[in-house]
């Protein structure tokens, strides 16, 4: 299928109809009257807004959250915005489920409809006088809005938005490290339409650096190291903020790889998210086996913790983990994280091999180098060591393993939580109380029934991204 007709065929089921577009407005417009009929009992001057991609007509169709915004006056209190502000959005809200959400500082989501309503308390002020995070959105929102006016790059902006989705890196939460929807917006307008985006970012370089507005024209290497991000990405109405931030080396590299294969031979499947597999045991475990190395996962009790708080713990604790391991000869050949967010954590691992021979070679100086009565007094007599004997003109050791089995290590290490080895803080006890480690099939045997886990786990043992040749 040609580019054109494979763009048109995305942007006609992306773009939302006419009918739910008018559903949104509907809703939000209600929204933002119940929210300023509150704010109104309150303090009288507080500004009420929509904002986000609803505002700004980019949001990808069935996928609309609404973003209501409390302008507070300046001369407030910021402890009095956040207990204001949540008061006003609970009463706006009081018909409808709703829950305390945290960023920068509290506010309130809700839903209408099945539709995602976020309430969040910010500052009126100036720009570039920022007094919370919050505070830029509401000149996000004009910022694109007026880029709009002037070409109209909506089409072309939900096409890489469903791009990043379809490939798995859209996103700006922890969980994903991906691409925010206002960091889509910024690509599209500097590039000025989807394709070019794409063959722009084919060529991209670690440390890229995009700045539309030129703020800091000149300045090059010292954006870079100013930022020191792997993508930096100038926010136009912040020249101290890179909108990239969140992007991880992982969802860089496959964005720019993704747009090589796809200029290369363009295909729907690029605008696909990876479906729910149904997979019965015995055939993960035929999978399991074919790939020939041993998956070692740890499983532990989650809690409704802040999304980004609980990913941001499990990745720290994932790399504490993996360095013990390598730290103890275990080649990690890769690692990732599930969770339902909930109840179930799960941290897996494949090693080269989960058991190592019981001692192992080390090499040192050559013997007539001044090192090796060093290396000889450190390592001769003591009761890990085999040896010594020269080898090819050099000094040479057998040291007996600590440990050779990956289970009785973990075992070791997470008896008390992972404390001594830098498991987050906030998962130690969780992990202390209730963790189990299972090698190969054994994880598939405790949760059998869990669908959402039994994806993650193929998705884990894929040779290839599913948007690879």
């Amino acid at each position: 299928m040609r580019v054109e007709a494979i763009c048109r065929k995305i942007i006609k089921k992306v773009t939302p109809t006419q009918l739910e577009k008018d559903n949104i407005y509907k809703i939000a417009n209600c929204i933002k009257d119940k929210v300023k009929s509150k704010a109104d009992e309150f303090v009288s001057n507080i500004q009420v807004t929509i904002g986000g991609s609803v505002a700004k007509d980019t949001w990808l169709k069935n996928e609309a959250d609404i973003d209501v915004f409390m302008l507070f006056p300046v001369t407030t209190d910021k402890k009095n915005l956040e207990k204001i502000g949540l008061k006003i959005a609970e009463d706006a809200m009081k018909n409808y489920r709703r829950s305390k959400r945290y960023a920068d500082h509290p506010y309130l989501e809700s839903c209408v409809n099945d539709v995602r309503i976020n309430i969040v308390p910010c500052f009126k002020v100036d720009q570039m006088k920022w007094l919370s995070a919050a505070d830029r959105t509401p000149f996000h929102t004009k910022y694109i809005k007026k880029k709009l006016l002037k070409k109209d790059l909506r089409n072309d902006i939900r096409l890489l938005k469903a791009f990043m989705r379809g490939i798995g890196v859209y996103g700006a939460e922890i969980k994903i490290g991906g691409f925010s929807g206002y960091l889509c917006e910024l690509i599209v307008l500097s590039y000025q339409s989807f394709m070019q985006s794409l063959k722009m970012a084919s060529e991209w370089k670690l440390q890229e650096v995009i700045d539309i507005e030129n703020l800091h024209k000149g300045r090059l290497n010292e954006v870079k190291r100013f930022f020191n991000a792997p993508l930096i990405v100038v926010d136009p109405v912040d020249a101290n903020r890179n909108v990239a931030a969140a992007v991880s080396e992982q969802s860089l590299g496959e964005f720019i790889m993704a747009s090589k294969y796809f200029l290369e031979n363009p295909q729907l499947s690029f605008f696909q998210e990876q479906e729910s597999i149904p997979i019965s045991i015995p055939l993960f475990k035929k999978k399991l086996k074919k790939l020939n190395f041993d998956l070692v996962s740890i499983v532990f009790e989650g809690d409704e913790s802040i999304p980004d708080i609980l990913w941001g713990q499990l990745y720290k604790s994932m790399k504490a983990i993996r360095k013990t391991l390598i730290q103890n000869d275990f080649n990690v050949l890769k690692g990732s994280s599930w969770s339902d967010e909930r109840k179930n954590n799960v941290m897996i691992f494949a090693l080269e091999t989960s058991i190592l021979p019981p001692s192992k070679r080390r090499i040192g100086p050559h013997f007539d180098s001044k090192d090796a009565i060093d290396f000889l007094a450190k390592h001769v007599g003591k009761d890990m060591t085999i040896g010594p004997w020269i080898e090819n003109k050099r000094w040479v050791i057998g040291v007996k393993r600590k440990y050779t089995d990956a289970v009785s290590l973990l075992r070791e290490k997470l008896k008390n939580g992972g404390n001594d080895i830098g498991i987050a803080r906030r998962l130690i006890e969780k992990i202390r109380s209730s963790h189990k480690i299972l090698v190969n099939e054994e994880i598939i045997d405790l949760y059998s029934s869990n669908e959402q886990l039994k994806t993650f786990l193929i998705k884990f043992l894929d040779k290839k991204l599913k948007w690879m040749p």
